[in-house]
Parts: structure tokens; sequence; C-alpha cells
């Protein structure tokens, strides 16, 4: 091998010597965008923000119409032919007259009147005609079956007539507990005697039937005085009274039964004796 290769002259330029980094004053380059995803990005910005500006401006322009939107209700007066009107304020009114005037179906209108701001005007009236109904039930004056506490009216009671009679003279009472009690007759009669009984005491056609039953079957008077307090039957001295009337009406009607039997038997042996004669 030459001397020559060993130079330091050649040592030096063969090996990589480490450059010092110096920052630069200069700004870094940054990579542009096509020009056609800042075209999209812009459209698809713009129109989002048109979209929901256009929504907010709607919904802006249906508040101010609901606000705004007056409903003039006009009528011709009796006696005249003047015609008068008023202005309907917006809200429950006039959704009420609005589903009027557009022939909708009265259970629609009922709902939006009872969910209205005059549901408890409407409970109010309810609760009157209730009590109007109860009157009528408890007057004297076409006395109703349940006040008729009389023994021959007891032995022919039926649940039947008594649930016609309470749905004729107080339908709306009748509909309420009859849906109450999902549709049971005997459920409805229980249930208005029970309520009428509180009313006036004299409307106890059941509570006598029951102290009957109470008393047949063996119960003290103690209990049936407790049931009496609860309203659900007469006291043990009225079920007693009551036991005798019954008895009494027995003897009377077996009494009519033997009559009726002797008359028949007579006629009987009249009419052999007319045809042996023959």
């Amino acid at each position: 091998m030459s001397s020559s290769c060993f130079s330091p002259e050649k040592q030096s330029t063969s090996q990589q010597v480490k450059r010092p980094w110096f920052n630069s004053p200069t700004l870094r380059k940054v990579k542009k965008t096509s020009p056609i995803h800042s075209n999209q990005n812009s459209h698809a910005f713009t129109e989002t923000g048109l979209i929901s500006c256009r929504r907010d401006g709607r919904e802006e322009g249906q508040k101010k119409k609901e606000s705004q939107c007056q409903l003039i209700f006009s009528w011709q007066s009796k006696g005249s032919e003047k015609i008068k009107s008023r202005i309907i304020p917006p809200g429950n009114y006039q959704r009420i007259v609005k589903n009027v005037s557009h022939d909708s179906s009265k259970d629609r209108i009922g709902r939006i009147i009872f969910k209205s701001s005059l549901k408890e005007s409407v409970n109010k009236s309810i609760f009157n005609e209730v009590n109007k109904e109860c009157n009528i039930l408890c007057a004297r004056k076409d006395a109703s079956a349940i006040r008729n506490c009389s023994s021959d009216h007891i032995a022919t009671f039926s649940i039947e007539n008594l649930n016609s009679e309470i749905q004729k003279k107080a339908p709306l009472l009748h509909g309420i507990l009859q849906n109450a009690v999902k549709g049971s007759i005997l459920g409805t009669v229980i249930t208005a005697a029970v309520v009428l009984k509180f009313r006036n005491h004299q409307m106890s056609v059941i509570h006598h039937i029951l102290a009957q039953i109470l008393d047949r079957g063996g119960t003290t008077d103690e209990t049936i005085d407790t049931l009496a307090k609860m309203g659900l039957c007469v006291s043990a001295s009225a079920a007693s009274k009551q036991k005798q009337k019954l008895l009494q009406r027995q003897k009377d009607k077996i009494g009519e039964l033997m009559l009726k039997e002797k008359d028949s038997l007579k006629k009987q042996v009249r009419s052999k004796i007319t045809n042996q004669v023959t």
C-alpha cells in the first residue's frame, strides 16, 4: 500500500463532520391547501349557516304569528240587527273556538276544554249537577225505590229495577259510579245506596236487607250496630222491628194462600155434587 492513502488530509475529508444548527429568522413553509378543498369547505359552511338562520327565522316568525294572532268572534244581538264582535285572546280559548268552527268531534272539543284553564269550572259544574241529581233521588215527591222500606217492597226488591231508576233519574251519578266499578250493576246500586244513606238516613232499603241477612246468619247485635255506624246496614233495633213486619207479612200471605185453597176446594166439591145430581 502507498503512503498517500494514510495522509492526514485525506482522513479529514473522508470523515463526516456534524455542522451546528442555528434558528433562522425566516418562517417555515406551510403547505397550501388546494383551491378545490377550500372552496368546498367554505361552501358547506355557508350552507349550514343559511339553513340554521332560516330555521331560526321561521321559528321566530311562527312564534310572532302565534303571539300576534287574533281571533274575532261576531254575533247578532237579540231583538236588533246589530252585529257585535269580540276579540278572543290567544291560548286555550282560541283552540276551543277553532275546533268548534272546524266541526271537530265533540270528544275532542270536550278534551280540549277539560285540559284548559276551564278544568276547575268544568269540575264545579259537574259537582253541582251530581248534587242536583242526589236531591232528586232523595226527594219525598216521586219517592225512589231506595226510600221505600216497607215489608212488601223489601220482600220483592229487585236490583235491576233500582239500577234502571238511578240511571233514569240521575244519569250523571249513575255514569260516574258505573265507571268506578267497571260496569258492575250490583256495584253501582250498592255504591249509590251507601252514598245516599250518608246523605239521607231514610234511603236505607239496601241497609235493611243487609241487616236481615246478618240477623238470619246469626250475627250479634253489637256487630250489626258497628256496621250501622259504618253506614253499611241499619241498627239492630231497626232490624228487629223490620223482622217482625216481615214475619207478619209472611203470616198474612200464608193465610191468604190457605183461604184461596179452601175456596178452590169448596168449588171443586160443589162442582162434583152438581155433576152427581145431574
